[in-house]
């Protein structure tokens, strides 16, 4: 239960040598035509990507990953990338989380009950949460926040979330960039993907402790 960096930073290095190991294999496999272990390859990395990404956002947002604090925030803000979460915003938000949790009206994270089959199967697939959280990076972007998040996002900060978002845009903007410069859909499969193909482990972790509790 003792933080320490070391660890901490071992886990990180072998973590992203998984990630650039198997997105080069897929990049490979790409090359070569073999769309069958292209397609084995590129999921592994997906995964690796975006539901290893969730808990190390979900650590280092509490500051239980490493014992320096600049290497929790650094890390924080790789992985809420990795998973289309804005890390300010986000860390407000699961701050709240955890202080009304479950509380309907305060609690931005709360599960809806009962449980939806469908709208679980499509959880899979993150397809709800990509869909809120585009239209939440857009809405910063443009300078505004809910009314919920004026609840829980200090007004000192808002400037900051508007800047975090109009910053996703512009990776995004230059991922399609380069792939039309590129002519290849590579690079927009790389960055957008994960968000889908990869989530389907944190969601069924997710699940089991948020719902089945």
């Amino acid at each position: 239960m003792k933080r320490d960096d070391h660890h901490a930073l071992k886990d990180t290095a072998i973590l992203f040598i998984l990630i650039f190991g198997f997105g080069y294999a897929s990049y490979c496999c790409w090359k070569r035509g073999d769309m069958l272990l292209f397609a084995l390859s590129f999921w592994i990395y997906c995964t690796l990507y975006t539901s290893s990404g969730d808990s190390r956002w979900h650590e280092c947002g509490h500051a239980t990953a490493f014992k320096t604090k600049w290497m929790n925030d650094l890390l924080y803000n790789i992985a809420s990338f990795m998973v289309l979460r804005e890390p300010l915003v986000w860390r407000f938000s699961h701050s709240r989380h955890h202080t009304d949790t479950d509380i309907v009206g305060r609690d931005p994270e709360v599960d809806a009950r009962p449980l939806d089959m469908w709208n679980l199967f499509l959880a899979f697939f993150n397809v709800q949460g990509i869909q809120a959280e585009s239209r939440k990076i857009w809405m910063h972007a443009n300078g505004a926040l809910s009314p919920a998040e004026k609840t829980f996002v200090p007004k000192s900060e808002s400037e900051n979330v508007f800047f975090q978002a109009r910053l996703f845009l512009a990776i995004f903007v230059l991922t399609v960039f380069m792939s039309v410069h590129h002519k290849s859909p590579l690079p927009m499969m790389y960055v957008f993907l994960p968000y889908t193909l990869g989530a389907w482990h944190f969601v069924l972790t997710g699940v089991f402790q948020h719902a089945s509790l």
